[in-house]
């Protein structure tokens, strides 16, 4: 090695689609061959179990699996255009919010992203948001998932939606770690 080849680790502002590109590319999240063979695919009872079980990274306790199977039922169904109201009673139902958001992106992925903790802590560290944690109550989730994650999630429509979530998650994740603390000594600047 050279005395120029040492690397470092260097903090940049940049545009949104390397925003993307590089986050997306430290996402080691969950099977990502399973999301792109299944998704968009029939929602049969099998395959709803499979994605819960995906999502939760573990097997389904009992109980769990039988919450989720429920899911095959006709009442769990909701249209893509269904309004605001409708969303809302939707996903505040039974079974924690999480996991009823992950139930709508499912039935449709292109117009519901995801949303868990991770992908809430990095929307909040860009907006400037004084507490960066998703909340504990399952209203105010659904609240901010359908008032404010909707909508920051749209500004990334040149890009692909899932780099997207994979770059969201894999920055908020950073974010839980004594490393991130390098973000909160640098100037913050506003999101176009």
């Amino acid at each position: 090695m050279s005395g120029t080849d040492w690397p470092i680790f260097g903090v940049h502002h940049v545009a949104l689609l390397d925003f993307v590109r590089f986050w997306e590319q430290l996402y080691s999240g969950y099977d990502e061959k399973f999301y792109q063979e299944n998704i968009g695919k029939p929602l049969t009872k099998e395959r709803i179990g499979d994605w819960f079980k995906w999502k939760n990274g573990t097997p389904l306790s009992a109980k769990k699996l039988e919450n989720i199977l429920r899911y095959d039922l006709p009442d769990e169904q909701i249209a893509h255009d269904a309004t605001t109201e409708q969303l809302q009673e939707f996903l505040n139902r039974d079974g924690g919010a999480i996991w009823r958001i992950f139930w709508l992106h499912l039935q449709h992925p292109r117009h519901f992203p995801i949303y868990d903790q991770h992908v809430h802590r990095a929307m909040s560290f860009l907006l400037k948001w004084a507490d960066l944690e998703i909340p504990f109550h399952n209203p105010a989730k659904v609240h901010i998932y359908l008032t404010d994650y909707r909508s920051f999630f749209a500004r990334f429509e040149d890009c692909d939606q899932r780099q997207v979530d994979r770059a969201l998650w894999a920055f908020g994740k950073f974010l839980r770690t004594s490393y991130a603390s390098i973000f909160h000594a640098l100037p913050h600047k506003e999101l176009p």
